[in-house]
């Protein structure tokens, strides 16, 4: 039983600390600091009787899968909370215009840059995102031009400029 009561505790404990994590990298200083000491307290309830009782299995198991559990949960809850941003590059090779002006019309920030590729003039598309939007950028992109090629990277955070919602 207390093995399965430290299974449940690791497993909150490590999805508090994943979730933090993230929301550490993308500038969230307030609720990672609250999901750090909470998560803090719980791993402390949680370790104490695997370490009072190291040949007790059953807490070395529930603490180990615990772990690993928690850890899968944060990255799926984290991913769906989807906080903050990222930035797509977009090469087209042919339909950069029309690309560009589909995802301004639907409400996305857009920098075309003209630029050179191997095979000649291409459109690089610069566009700052709001996670939660980003698949819905993909299909946009993937209507107009599905051999457009795309990049994503995470962003700390971003300053002025245009956003919509």
């Amino acid at each position: 039983m207390q093995g399965l009561v430290i299974f449940g505790l690791r497993i909150l404990d490590t999805t508090f600390f994943t979730i933090r994590m993230m929301l550490t990298a993308r500038g969230q200083k307030l609720l990672a600091g609250i999901l750090g000491f909470i998560g803090a307290l719980i791993y402390v309830i949680a370790i104490s009787p695997v370490i009072k009782n190291m040949s007790d299995w059953g807490s070395l198991i529930g603490y180990s899968v615990g772990f690993s559990t928690g850890m899968l949960i944060g990255l799926i809850l984290e991913e769906r909370m989807a906080v903050g941003y990222a930035l797509y590059r977009i090469i087209s090779t042919n339909r950069g215009t029309e690309l560009a002006n589909k995802l301004r019309s639907a409400g996305f920030a857009v920098t075309e840059i003209p630029a050179w590729g191997l095979q000649g003039s291409v459109s690089l598309l610069h566009c700052f995102v709001r996670r939660k939007r980003m698949d819905e950028m993909i299909e946009h992109v993937v209507s107009v031009d599905d051999k457009a090629f795309i990049s994503i990277e995470d962003v700390r955070s971003v300053k002025r400029g245009f956003w919509a919602g």
